[in-house]
């Protein structure tokens, strides 16, 4: 829903977004006939639980068929897994295209009281935590008389595809009313086009509704 959501928002994502959000009921065998590139293209499957760490926890697949995502999906679906100290039961699964790529950025916002806060780094994806002295942090104060996009300067150089896409996104950030908003990571693929490999998205629901999945081992009251 995040990555759909900011496609609508974003001129800078040029390739239209291609995700199957699988559940408990989605029949597999009948995926291909809606979705004919199941079989044409190489897939990427994980869970869309709301946790993280997906990958230090071998719990997403790259380069499959069609044939392997299946599997991963039967071998996990509605099984309980502990992580920390959440127990639930896996539920829902994201199928995409496999995107190859070289670098892998890091983009985070957040909402603060009285700023917004910007961080930054070209070394993102699952290491990101082991580099985290590469982030930039950036304070946005709400109330201001700077050009609204002035805190691009204080970015490191970047291609304009890259700036653009920061600027877009912060944008999106506070018209559509994130409170939180991760893009870890994100990539140019070999065309040149800015691709969301992974979002993380927190939405004050006061302002917006949308259909996010039950956070992973929490129940509501």
């Amino acid at each position: 829903d995040a990555k759909k959501l900011l496609a609508e928002q974003l001129q800078s994502l040029k390739t239209p977004y291609h995700g199957i959000l699988v559940d408990e009921q989605t029949d597999l065998e009948a995926l291909p006939r809606a979705f004919p590139w199941l079989l044409q293209e190489k897939l990427i499957v994980k869970p869309d639980m709301l946790f993280g760490k997906r990958k230090k926890l071998n719990l997403v697949r790259l380069d499959m068929d069609f044939a392997g995502v299946k599997a991963f999906i039967a071998e996990h679906r509605s099984k309980e897994i502990t992580i920390g100290k959440a127990t639930g039961i896996i539920t829902h699964f994201l199928i995409e295209p496999f995107i190859p790529h070289t670098t892998e950025y890091y983009l985070a916002i957040l909402a603060e009281r009285e700023q917004d806060v910007i961080l930054f780094s070209g070394q993102g994806g699952i290491a990101i935590e082991e580099n985290w002295e590469t982030l930039t942090k950036i304070e946005v104060p709400l109330e201001t008389s700077q050009e609204p996009f002035s805190f691009l300067q204080k970015l490191p150089p970047l291609p304009e595809n890259i700036s653009m896409f920061i600027k877009e996104i912060y944008a999106a950030f506070k018209k559509c009313h994130f409170c939180y908003l991760e893009c870890n990571p994100f990539t140019v693929d070999h065309a040149g086009n800015i691709c969301l490999l992974d979002t993380v998205a927190q939405v004050d629901s006061c302002g917006i509704s949308l259909p996010f999945p039950p956070a992973f081992g929490r129940k509501s009251y």
